[in-house]
């Protein structure tokens, strides 16, 4: 497994996503999409506490043991497929 990295950032919608993925297909590197990690973050926190959640009383929530052991239960896992989109795994989900 190739232990190097590349990164790239910018503003939205400025291509990032395609000329990683090129890149990554040209030579030969796994394509992560780290916002794909969010977005099962995110849905698993909207499972947890309802589909529109209250900030102030997530920013409290986040803040208690119950956050802390909740967090210990999620598993998400990204399964790399050559020249096809990754598959986005939550608990054993499917949420890509």
């Amino acid at each position: 497994m190739n232990e190097n990295v590349i990164a790239l950032d910018g503003p939205a919608g400025s291509g990032k996503s395609t000329v990683a993925r090129q890149i990554a297909e040209r030579i030969g590197f796994n394509y992560l999409d780290t916002g794909a990690f969010y977005r099962a973050l995110t849905l698993y926190l909207f499972r947890l506490h309802g589909n529109s959640p209250n900030t102030e009383s997530f920013a409290d929530w986040v803040k208690t043991s119950e956050a802390e052991r909740s967090l210990s239960d999620i598993r998400i896992l990204c399964e790399f497929s050559a020249g096809k989109e990754n598959r986005i795994f939550l608990n054993g989900e499917e949420v890509s």
